[in-house]
């Protein structure tokens, strides 16, 4: 057997261990649901399991931790989750400079929601009502 084909063969057989032992450990996780924490904003903004209330032309900054199901292994962060506002003309959302959080802006006076997706999948709405504050 030369050389060449040795190198060959003991790269085929690495690679296919690597592939195997990547596949067996890699349980795709799936969620239910996300929990909000507000991280800060507007004293009149606040943060509800599932709702969030913001000021008309006020901000808000909420850590978005997503819930796994009994059955899946744990957020980790390596996942693409969005946010993604069904009302950008009521409330605005981008994701903010640390890991996970997003901020929410109240444009005008009114209700919207924002879609939660992780990887792809559509995971959870949370509501945002958008009101007028006398400031």
């Amino acid at each position: 057997m030369n050389i060449r084909m040795h190198i060959r063969m003991h790269i085929r057989t690495w690679m296919a261990a690597w592939l195997t032992v990547a596949a067996a450990g890699c349980q795709e996780a799936q969620y239910q649901a996300v929990k909000l924490r507000m991280i800060a904003g507007d004293v009149e903004a606040q943060v509800e399991r599932g709702a969030v209330f913001v000021p008309r032309g006020g901000v808000l900054m909420v850590d978005v931790v997503p819930e796994s199901t009994s059955d899946s292994p744990d957020y980790k962060g390596w996942e693409m989750l969005e946010l993604d506002s069904t009302q950008p003309g009521v409330a605005q959302v981008r994701p903010a400079i640390v890991r996970d959080a997003w901020v929410v802006n109240g444009v005008q006076v009114g209700s919207a929601r924002l879609d939660v997706t992780i990887d792809g999948q559509h995971v959870d709405s949370i509501d945002v009502d958008v009101e007028e504050v006398d400031r």
